[in-house]
């Protein structure tokens, strides 16, 4: 054994010259990679932040053009029909009630539209003549449609709405807006609700590329300045009048510098920059800027956006302390040398102690493998018993069979796995989907100690197509799921969750309540907006989508809470083809 530390120790000597020689010749081209590495790394991170970020901006754009859309149905109903008695009085009551930054209709002219009245004066007796063609062709696809055909980056469209993209306004060209377009064919003009684009912008500043880069920064001290350009901007294809320098706040594929700053310059970035695009490879120079000394690196990099990635061409310029890479150099050298040697001692000393410790494995082996055989044992006979067990239900369940007593034999099934309950009453629901949904709650309602109660009338009679009751089911299975994650917060025995279903001539309803805890009242509007969640893992769109799903067949949705009951009622308008009328029932029962 002693010569076997021996080797060991004259090994590991040997192993740590011949660490070090290498060391002392690579270190230097190692460290020169490895920033390479970094920098890669940190424009890979860079790529997917601007693209991300461009994501969350479409995001937050479709969430307030959602807003708008929901703005434009409330003007149109509160608004008369006619232009000519639209007063501004009346748009500006809406626009303070509605929060928005104005409100303004405009009707169509040969080429274009006119703004015949608005919140703001300035805006009266305008037109769209010079926002540009697509926009007036957007306007007169939604005239002669009551719907737009989006094209690719140009704005959001649903249901007799088209959000523009943000701009400046052509009356407030140091504003940022985004407008949106509503016409249904009820008014002989377009409502245009108008919002405040600046958080949009705003949000691009907290939660945009910049804050990423200055956390690169600061974790890595020797990086001076990271530079995410607009590669036209070097080849002096990029321009932008002055009236236009609003762009550098919009799309990223419009700016000159998309992000960081760009104060190491030199009349050779062209060059460089140019050499590191066209090979689509990382070039490097060292270069003195500013009196210092300074690597810098040509990071291509493609932009993807809506899966389009050939016009978006970006150049990441990272500026790194040369000199502090030499200091780093010398530090680290020194440093690896230390943490190879201390390794080593480390390891020969956990090679000392493993020795020692193999010793005293056959002892503890042969204990654990006779503890093992005795645990092995116990399973088998507990595997023994349960085989008792079963073999015992499947003698009675026989026996009970064999004397045809088949409802004993039921009743026994019954008790073996718990379900006490009478499920043939949910038969008399007669739609296939709505039996599978109830008795999927019922097993779960058991397993839960849930007291589950159901009733459904008259839905025999009851004659719906397939995608609505698809719908429905995932609305009532939606707000079934919350009841139960609900009430599993209270104690056993005091868990109750019960739904009713009525169907009548013209009209079905369903009312699900839950004794869980009360929805304060201030919330009772906000759980229906997307993304709002109490739970843990939720993703806040069970019951928007249900709100969706019920409003788009012209129903509505309730909720009622008190200290004791949360209820949930729904009502649908049926037609005369959804529900068998009771005269039809009695010319069939004749």
């Amino acid at each position: 054994m002693n010569k076997i530390y021996l080797y060991t120790f004259i090994t590991m000597i040997a192993i740590i010259s011949v660490i070090n020689i290498a060391f002392y010749w690579t270190a230097k081209d190692t460290l020169i990679k490895n920033e390479t590495e970094i920098n890669l790394n940190i424009s890979k991170n860079i790529k997917e932040t601007v693209e991300n970020n461009q994501k969350s901006v479409e995001v937050f754009e479709g969430l307030l053009s959602q807003r708008l859309y929901t703005d434009s149905l409330v003007i149109n109903h509160q608004l008369p029909s006619d232009v000519k008695q639209v007063t501004h009085a009346q748009l500006q009551v809406l626009a303070d009630q509605l929060k928005l930054e104005g409100i303004a209709v405009m009707v169509p002219d040969q080429k274009w539209f006119n703004l015949v009245q608005s919140t703001s004066s300035a805006e009266v007796g305008t037109n769209s003549k010079m926002w540009g063609d697509k926009w007036n062709r957007m306007f007169f696809q939604l005239i002669n449609d009551k719907n737009v055909t989006l094209e690719p980056s140009f704005g959001e469209a649903y249901s007799h709405f088209w959000a523009a993209p943000v701009e400046t306004s052509y009356n407030f060209p140091d504003k940022i807006f985004l407008t949106g377009y509503y016409y249904d064919g009820t008014k002989n003009y377009i409502i245009e609700p108008i919002c405040n684009g600046q958080q949009l912008i705003d949000f691009q500043k907290t939660a945009g590329v910049d804050s990423a880069i200055n956390r690169f920064m600061k974790n890595n001290l020797s990086i001076k300045e990271i530079s995410v350009l607009n590669f036209n901007r070097l080849t002096g294809d990029f321009k932008l009048t002055p009236g236009e320098l609003w762009k550098n706040q919009l799309a990223f594929h419009n700016r000159e510098i998309i992000a960081g700053t760009y104060h190491y310059e030199s009349p050779l970035d062209k060059t460089f920059a140019t050499k590191a695009v066209q090979q689509n490879k990382t070039i490097n120079r060292i270069v003195s800027i500013h009196g210092k000394q300074i690597l810098q690196f040509f990071i291509p990099i493609q932009i993807e956006i809506e899966g389009n990635t050939n016009q978006y061409k970006t150049i990441i310029i990272s500026s790194v302390d040369y000199s502090q890479i030499s200091s780093d150099l010398r530090k680290d050298m020194i440093q690896m040398s230390l943490v190879v040697i201390l390794c080593f001692i480390f390891c020969f000393v956990l090679i000392y102690l493993l020795f020692r410790l193999i010793r005293k494995q056959g002892k503890l082996l042969t204990e654990i493998n006779h503890l093992y055989a005795e645990k092995v044992n116990t399973l088998y006979q507990t595997i023994r018993e349960y085989r008792h067990d079963v073999t015992n239900h499947i003698f009675t369940l026989q026996g009970l069979l064999s004397l045809r007593k088949y409802s004993d034999a039921e009743t026994y099934i019954k008790q073996l796995t718990k379900v006490n309950r009478e499920t043939s009453a949910i038969v008399n629901i007669h739609i296939p989907a709505f039996i599978g949904l109830i008795q999927v709650k019922v097993a779960e309602s058991i397993e839960k100690n849930i007291q589950f109660e159901y009733q459904f009338k008259e839905f025999e009679y009851l004659e719906l197509d397939i995608e609505k009751t698809t719908n429905l089911v995932k609305v009532i299975g939606n707000l079934l799921n919350n009841s139960f994650y609900e009430v599993e917060k209270n104690e056993v025995g005091h868990r109750s969750v019960s739904i009713t279903g009525t169907a009548e001539e013209r009209k079905l309803q369903f009312r699900i309540q839950n004794n869980g805890s009360m929805i304060p009242s201030h919330l009772i509007e906000k759980i229906f907006e997307f993304g709002y969640t109490t739970k843990n893992e939720g993703s806040g769109i069970g019951l928007a989508s249900a709100k969706k799903i019920i409003e788009q067949y012209k129903g509505s949705i309730t909720v009622n809470s008190n200290q004791e009951w949360t209820t949930f009622t729904i009502e649908l308008p049926l037609s005369k083809k959804e529900f068998v009328p009771a005269s039809i029932r009695k010319e069939k029962s004749g």
